[in-house]
């Protein structure tokens, strides 16, 4: 139950959440609310898994993902150790876990949906979601809330406009 809340309330806060920038690194590392709620969903289905609450779905489309993680991580340590193009270790080990992320909530979902109840829960949450980052985007861009150069430098989607066309 704690999950599937879990869940819902990433798929609807994922595209407002703000990005943070923290200065740790040589580049500063966009830190954002699901960047927190991803592990926590992840000790939460570990930890059902282990009081046998939850078992464990398999996927055909695990060892693919898992293969395109590992080869991601490789690349990456080749790059930093051999080819010695990737200037901070750290900063790298943090994007190769936000991508981690992404595949954790795959997994999760996965193993979270039983019933096309459930997944219609989740479909409209998203697409709620979805029509209120739209609206926010058009009364931006109509009132300039953000500024000159619109919502994309100073708020939620930092930097680039198709940050936001992802989400969508």
């Amino acid at each position: 139950m704690l999950l599937n809340w879990g869940l819902a309330l990433f798929i609807f806060i994922f595209p407002f959440s703000p990005k943070i920038p923290l200065r740790f690194f040589k580049v500063p590392l966009l830190i954002r609310f699901d960047d927190i709620i991803v592990p926590i969903l992840c000790l939460i289905w570990a930890v059902e898994l282990l009081l046998k609450k939850r078992r464990f779905v398999y996927s055909k489309l695990y060892i693919p993902i898992t293969s395109y993680f590992l080869i991601g991580l490789i690349s990456t340590l080749l790059g930093y150790y051999v080819k010695h193009i990737i200037p901070d270790p750290l900063y790298a080990a943090c994007v190769i876990l936000r991508s981690a992320e992404y595949y954790i909530i795959f997994f999760l979902t996965v193993n979270i949906l039983k019933t096309k109840k459930q997944l219609m829960n989740y479909l409209n949450i998203w697409i709620i979601a979805a029509i209120l980052i739209s609206l926010y985007g058009i009364i931006d861009q109509m009132l300039n809330i953000s500024g000159p150069t619109g919502l994309y430098d100073r708020g939620w989607f930092y930097r680039q406009s198709n940050h936001m066309g992802g989400y969508l």
